[in-house]
């Protein structure tokens, strides 16, 4: 049976490479995968290096963010003069606030997520980004309401809020495509089964290099032919070889897919990784059907993975049904002054029933052409 399977699969891998045509990676992109460090400076480099550049990167960001938002409220609205501040104050007052603003956001997980997720973008910050401006907004308001000593008008704080909800989300997009361009970016990638699952997974690090993930190579006991776009990505050893493979190539980042050792052997994986501080991704099984709503509960401390099914809830079917009669009640606002009465149409009304001839359902229908005409006299003005 498991020389059977073992057959169909690399029959998969084959079939697939006869229909294989190659994917041309963008030119921009393409030149992060081509940087290399020396050989000597990547023995001395430390392995968390990308860990550490993401993060200092991202907290140089927010300070360059705050800064600028606190420096343009102070030019739009001047300095506090009524509540005796002046502009030294208020820039000590604004330093000494810093660290504080930091630390929320890094209750947040703001400074987080680029470790655990390589395609992580300034999109996945924009709600902790909102709530952790909100909030410290709020906490400046209440401890300005709490002493005698800082008073902050309210139009500065709602204007400070609204500056810092453009601002800190450009700030960091400008930010990380710059790190993204560090050869520091780059995560030296273990990819635990070459079976058709890591494959897939490695041909999808190959053509998004954004992502900072460089292949180091495959581990597996028992190894499928390479597809075409992999021949030379190396096979490097077995499960039992991971420690010294990881410590050998220097490897930051290990990517568990599937392999025919059993679960004994990917939990020993899971250890190794574990014991050498490597940051570990794993392929889930049913993978095909877990979606990006998919959460983690867990039941008795055994863990499990919900999936919902995907049934609009009643909220969001109030909202899709107004959005359809807003939009229909916009269309005939536009729309209907354009009617006129005509030979036709004396009555100046839409002819849903086809009266005015047999090509009605076609572009060259008296209606169809009366709404082109229609749009195209309202596009002119």
């Amino acid at each position: 049976m498991n020389e059977q399977r073992r057959d169909d699969r690399r029959t998969a891998v084959d079939a697939e490479a006869q229909e294989y045509t190659s994917a041309e990676p963008g030119g921009d992109v393409e030149s992060i995968v081509e940087a290399r460090a020396p050989e000597h400076v990547r023995g001395t480099t430390t392995r968390h290096a990308r860990r550490t550049l993401v993060r200092r990167a991202l907290i140089v960001a927010d300070v360059w963010s705050l800064g600028f938002t606190f420096a343009l409220v102070h030019l739009i609205l001047g300095t506090s003069a009524r509540q005796g501040f002046t502009s030294g104050q208020e820039l000590i007052l604004f330093l000494v606030s810093v660290p504080c603003w930091l630390a929320l956001a890094g209750l947040y997980g703001l400074y987080e997520g680029d470790r655990l997720r390589a395609d992580t973008t300034t999109l996945d910050d924009f709600w902790p980004l909102f709530h952790a401006v909100t909030v410290g907004v709020w906490l400046a308001f209440v401890a300005s309401r709490l002493t005698n000593h800082v008073h902050a008008s309210e139009r500065r704080l709602i204007l400070f809020w609204f500056l810092a909800l453009v601002i800190l989300p450009l700030g960091r997009v400008i930010m990380r495509v710059f790190i993204r361009s560090r050869v520091a970016f780059l995560q030296r990638t273990l990819i635990v089964g070459a079976g058709l699952v890591g494959q897939e997974i490695a041909r999808k690090i190959r053509r998004n290099p954004s992502y900072g993930l460089e292949l180091a190579g495959f581990v597996d006991n028992d190894p499928l032919p390479l597809h075409p776009e992999l021949a030379d990505i190396p096979v490097l050893g077995t499960t039992d070889d991971l420690s010294e493979i990881v410590r050998s190539h220097g490897v930051e980042h290990v990517m568990l897919a599937f392999t025919g050792d059993g679960h004994d052997a990917g939990l020993d994986v899971v250890r190794a990784c574990n014991d050498l501080d490597v940051e570990l991704d794993i392929v889930p099984r049913l993978f095909e059907v877990v979606g990006s709503k998919a959460q983690f509960h867990s039941l008795q401390g055994t863990p499990l993975l919900g999936l919902s099914p995907p049934v609009l809830s009643t909220s969001h079917r109030i909202a899709k049904r107004a959005i359809d009669i807003l939009g229909a009640t916009f269309g005939l606002i536009v729309l209907f002054p354009q009617v006129t009465t005509s030979t036709l149409n004396p009555q100046a009304c839409w002819d849903w029933w086809g009266y005015t001839g047999r090509e009605y359902l076609t572009r060259k229908g008296p209606q169809v052409v009366a709404v082109r005409r229609m749009l195209d006299r309202l596009a002119s003005r």
